[in-house]
């Protein structure tokens, strides 16, 4: 959540579970959102202020626990290690009770309130000054979860602006303590534009300087009618959940398996394309081997043809009255298969 600068508090209750007596819970105030790292679950470099709560098993016969306190400021540069740190205070616990613990920031200070014996108002255990800006900060709790250390279960947060004074009876209620809130002096009251009866009303009581005003009885029924309106206009947890679960994750499973779908046959079409590639790539190759061959064993024949043509040339029988002399001049173009044929 982003937060404040100062005049708030923040109330924790917690439980550790029996386990190893290790690992621990942080509560950040940082700039940067969603970190994490191995520090109680957080980034051991940070900016901000950090209040870190150790469990710590004391090893007696007893068999005890401890909650170690420090609160630890940060410039982003520094990596913090806890166990290097001298504590800022030390408390026994126990593991059947609920433990409450409550941060406070004001007057350039924080403070910390805790019990480990779920006490309804625990007592003030640290007070330390704060010598960072905490502006534009961000309010997070982590825990280590891992088989090396004790479980924690969060129980509730309560967030809380303004700090607890006396409030004076001229006070508008508006001004007072607006819990789960971030502005004790809101600008516009109302977000809702059904509140229009409420809104004149608001308007008119903040001017008035009766402490209590007079009202009829169908201004009254009015205003419950635009509550009806909005109660109903809003959607129930319940409602949501059920809509998420019947209608949005069913919707988000029916794509996942289409998507899968796709993926499974556009590799098939893939594997089918790459296949008859590589045996039109094959069927090329020994049509190209095959014509070289033909063309070779072709020429082969030519020159094996005009050896024996020119060996039947060069011969000169004896001349008599029944033979038939041939004489073929082999250097002329006018020479082809079709001629000598013929002239046979």
């Amino acid at each position: 959540a982003d937060i404040p600068e100062t005049d708030w508090s923040a109330n924790f209750n917690f439980r550790v579970h029996k386990g190893t007596g290790g690992g621990g819970l942080g509560i950040w105030l940082v700039e940067n959102y969603g970190s994490y790292g191995e520090l109680h679950g957080g980034p051991a470099t940070y900016k901000g202020l950090l209040v870190s709560i150790t469990i710590r098993d004391n090893d007696d016969e007893m068999n005890t626990h401890s909650l170690i306190f420090h609160v630890i400021e940060n410039n982003g540069v520094d990596k913090i290690n806890v166990t290097l740190i001298e504590s800022d205070f030390e408390m026994q616990f126990h593991h059947r009770y609920d433990i409450p613990f409550r941060m406070e920031i004001s007057d350039g200070k924080i403070r910390l309130y805790c019990s480990g014996e779920n006490e309804s108002n625990p007592p003030l255990i640290l007070e330390k000054a704060i010598n960072i800006s905490l502006k534009q900060k961000y309010l997070g709790i982590t825990a280590a979860s891992e088989e090396m250390t004790s479980r924690v279960d969060l129980n509730y947060v309560k967030f809380t602006q303004g700090v607890e004074k006396t409030v004076k009876k001229e006070t508008d209620y508006l001004q007072r303590i607006v819990v789960n809130g971030y502005t004790s002096k809101p600008n516009t009251i109302y977000r809702n534009p059904v509140f229009k009866i409420m809104t004149k009303e608001t308007e008119a009581m903040r001017r008035s300087t009766e402490k209590n005003r007079e009202n009829t009885f169908e201004n009254v029924v009015d205003i419950i009618d635009e509550l009806n309106k909005v109660t109903f206009d809003v959607a129930s947890f319940k409602e949501l959940n059920t809509f998420v679960t019947d209608t949005l994750y069913p919707y988000s499973q029916k794509w996942h398996r289409r998507t899968i779908k796709m993926t499974e046959n556009i590799r098939i079409a893939r594997n089918v394309m790459a296949s008859a590639t590589n045996y039109t790539s094959e069927l090329l190759q020994n049509f190209n081997s095959t014509l070289k061959h033909t063309i070779f064993k072709t020429a082969v024949t030519i020159s094996q043809l005009e050896q024996e043509l020119l060996k039947s040339a060069s011969e000169q029988p004896k001349a008599d009255d029944n033979t038939t002399v041939i004489v073929l001049d082999l250097s002329k173009d006018s020479l082809s298969t079709e001629n000598i044929i013929s002239y046979l």
